[in-house]
């Protein structure tokens, strides 16, 4: 079933904590474990919790994880538009986390948001049970810079198109190759860490129209990875497990969220 697109002016339900940097939502109640999801996606809220602003293309997300089991919570957190850094978005989310007293812990970050989920772990009082990422950039990505994206795109059409659309936060300017925050990614203190990786190849993305689309301009800008993000970026040698996935940066984190659910959850 296709998710409802995000429109200006939809009452955000189930928000339980909106700050400075990071709004969080409550998709499932649970007592003993946490589970927290980042998808990568910046809002603006009102102070009635009315979309005022969302990204281009947001969808609707409300994951099926955990639903089977009566003692686990799920949250997904946002970025607010004009977030500070990485850094402080992480902060905000370590403290909310710290207050909630589950006995187990998942942190998953799809995208930025794997680098954040990353420094949650530095910041958390709390032990976190397992940091999962998916499809991030660790050493950084130049898709996060609309200018060299779209120079790469080799075409004043494809270029406006995609300027039109290209959001710039800071928080993607934090995942730029030579941004500080890059620069320091390290091993996160959790006990388990596991590292998703998308990457494109022919074989499997005809199957998909996004896949396919997304290989197509995965050559074109010279990415060699999901179209967002290279798999040489994705790669970690400190990951405890590292997963493969054969599909885009779209769609990656649907297929980790179905491999977390039936070897994490």
């Amino acid at each position: 079933m296709a998710r409802r697109k995000i429109k200006v002016g939809d009452h955000w339900k189930g928000v339980v904590y909106k700050g400075k940097n990071i709004v969080i939502v409550q998709i499932k109640e649970g007592q003993e474990e946490g589970v927290f999801i980042g998808n990568g996606h910046s809002i603006e809220l009102d102070e009635n919790n009315n979309i005022t602003w969302a990204d281009p293309g947001m969808r609707e997300f409300k994951p099926s994880i955990g639903k089977e089991k009566t003692e686990t919570a799920v949250y997904a957190f946002y970025f607010i538009r004009k977030v500070a850094n990485l850094s402080d978005s992480a902060k905000e989310l370590a403290k909310f986390i710290d207050k909630q007293n589950f006995n187990r812990l998942v942190l998953v970050g799809h995208s930025k948001s794997g680098i954040c989920v990353e420094e949650v772990c530095e910041y958390v009082k709390a032990i976190i049970d397992v940091c999962v990422t998916v499809s991030t950039p660790h050493a950084g990505t130049f898709s996060a810079s609309g200018k060299i994206f779209s120079e790469r795109l080799r075409s004043s059409i494809l270029a406006n198109v995609y300027m039109k659309i290209f959001s710039d936060h800071q928080v993607d300017r934090d995942i730029l190759p030579d941004s500080n925050i890059i620069k320091s990614v390290h091993e996160p203190k959790c006990l388990l860490h596991v590292n998703i990786i998308s990457v494109l190849k022919l074989k499997k993305a005809w199957r998909s129209l996004t896949d396919l689309a997304s290989l197509w301009l995965d050559r074109r800008v010279g990415m060699y990875g999901d179209a967002i993000v290279s798999e040489e970026s994705q790669r970690v040698d400190w990951t405890d497990i590292e997963v493969n996935l054969h599909c885009s940066h779209a769609r990656s984190l649907d297929k980790a969220l179905e491999w977390i659910r039936k070897y994490i959850l």
